[in-house]
């Protein structure tokens, strides 16, 4: 599944269900495994960085340092505002009520 989301880096629909397959089925095993992943996603497939923080249990592995990660890569080809993703990020619960 890993290998799919590498090999279609540049497709978002294909990215999210995937990450909702790995979600549902392997989420101990993506969760072991997380600081791998998400330097894997970072570095070639910058679109399921996005796709991860869409997946409910997949976006609270690894808590903040996940994004202190982005925010921190100067050779990223993300470029992101930290504080304001962390933000966005905070008030997600209060989004999902409304």
């Amino acid at each position: 599944l890993i290998d799919k989301i590498l090999a279609n880096k540049d497709n978002m629909p294909l990215i999210k269900a995937t990450l909702q397959e790995i979600e549902e089925n392997y989420y101990e095993l993506f969760d072991m495994q997380f600081d791998h992943m998400a330097s894997l996603f970072l570095e070639n497939a910058p679109m399921a960085v996005f796709a991860m923080l869409m997946r409910p249990k997949i976006r609270h592995c690894g808590d903040e340092a996940f994004l202190m990660q982005i925010g921190q890569r100067e050779d990223s080809r993300i470029t992101v505002a930290v504080e304001d993703i962390h933000d966005k990020y905070a008030r997600l619960p209060e989004i999902m009520t409304l």
